[in-house]
């Protein structure tokens, strides 16, 4: 069964997830994906209230410094494994 995580931009969500930490699409219906990692699977579900409610998920990287490192470079801000990412959304970084 897939987490949900309710963010305000699709597509913002699609690069920090797809191009940050490396999961891979699995579905894409428009305002809604479903993403795919190694060991966790996440319903995104574009929805501007739910958006703002705090939300802390643990991730399971492949390489952490890689996603360490490409989350810095699209400008997100990490507090050792802990990635402030959009809409109150944190990812712990295991």
């Amino acid at each position: 069964m897939a987490e949900t995580v309710y963010v305000s931009d699709i597509q913002k969500a699609k690069k920090f997830f797809l191009e940050g930490l490396g999961f891979t699409l699995e579905e894409d219906y428009g305002d809604n994906i479903l993403i795919k990692s190694e060991n966790l699977e996440i319903e995104v579900v574009q929805d501007e209230e739910k958006s703002s409610l705090f939300k802390e998920v643990e991730i399971k990287a492949n390489d952490k410094e890689e996603a360490k490192k490409k989350l810095k470079n699209l400008g997100y801000i990490l507090d050792e494994d802990l990635v402030e990412g959009f809409d109150n959304l944190k990812v712990k970084l295991l």
